[in-house]
């Protein structure tokens, strides 16, 4: 095994075990969380660096792996501030719609980029995984309803 390959799979395993602390995978294994890994793509930002802008088509969402991302609407500013863990352009996966908002990369950061086409791949050779992922998906957004009906 040559130092590159060496890396690079001591990459993927401690991606791995990242993906297996966030939310939106819990209950997934090992081989569950390196088949998303190879089935998606890790994205890495500088300081600043626009994501993706309001009004875009949305293609893909965002799981934040390291770093942060600030949400900024038009006219309003930043709106919310995304860390590690967190989801973001998941409604309009959901929805079909354009993003809502954009995002910035605040520090260097590094997103896990998850493609409807990669879901759909993943639906027909991976039910299970995506039925979790949905499943933790939907939970995320039921929280976040509930929180924003409290008051």
């Amino acid at each position: 095994m040559t130092g590159t390959t060496k890396s690079t799979e001591q990459f993927k395993d401690q991606a791995v075990a990242g993906l297996q602390k966030i939310y939106l995978f819990k209950g997934l294994n090992k081989v569950s969380c390196r088949s998303i890994l190879d089935a998606t793509s890790l994205v890495k930002y500088k300081d600043k660096e626009v994501i993706f802008s309001e009004g875009d088509n949305c293609e893909y969402f965002l799981v934040v792996v390291v770093g942060k991302v600030d949400i900024v609407i038009a006219g309003k500013g930043c709106v919310n501030q995304l860390s590690q863990g967190a989801v973001c352009g998941e409604f309009g996966i959901l929805l079909n719609t354009k993003r809502s908002a954009s995002a910035i990369a605040k520090g260097g950061t590094v997103l896990l980029k998850i493609r409807k086409s990669d879901l759909r791949k993943m639906l027909d050779d991976q039910p299970r995984t995506v039925a979790v992922i949905m499943q933790n998906l939907a939970g995320t957004l039921a929280k976040q309803v509930i929180d924003l009906t409290k008051n």
